[in-house]
């Protein structure tokens, strides 16, 4: 597989969000938004990647902002998915694990009393939906029109 192909196949996390300034106050912005699943900080060319070679990446980072300070939500693509789709932390989701392909509709997850007694801990479930009622960002996008 070259270099450039792992791109394709989504290794990498990274979240780019463009506004854009209107040329008038009655005009909206627009949004920009990049996510790729699992890419490493450094795992660009504008970055200082010596392996990967991303040049439409790096063009665009050329040509308007680049971000330096910034962090997933979660380690997991679901809870961090499910935190840039509401504004809200993984934990307070009770989305912590990557389960939204699993079949399951689990909404209600409950913190077991105790688990195997070859076990130090306890594992909590996690959730694999947000709940209909969740308000999320095209939502409030949609409503401000």
């Amino acid at each position: 597989m070259r270099r450039r192909d792992f791109l394709k196949f989504g290794v990498g996390t990274t979240l780019a969000v463009n506004l854009m300034r209107p040329s008038s106050a009655n005009q909206r912005p627009n949004i920009v938004f990049i996510l790729a699943d699992d890419l490493g900080w450094r795992d660009l060319g504008c970055y200082g990647s010596n392996f990967y070679e991303t040049p439409n990446i790096d063009r665009l980072a050329q040509m308007g902002m680049r971000f330096t300070n910034a962090y997933a939500a979660n380690p997991l693509c679901s809870p961090t998915r499910a935190s840039i789709l509401t504004g809200q932390y993984p934990c307070r989701l009770r989305i912590t694990m990557p389960n939204g392909h699993l079949r399951e509709e689990l909404l209600d997850p409950v913190v077991p009393s105790s688990g195997p007694p070859s076990q130090k801990a306890v594992t909590p479930q996690s959730r694999n939906r947000l709940p209909f009622e969740t308000y999320t960002l095209a939502e409030a996008l949609r409503d401000m029109g």
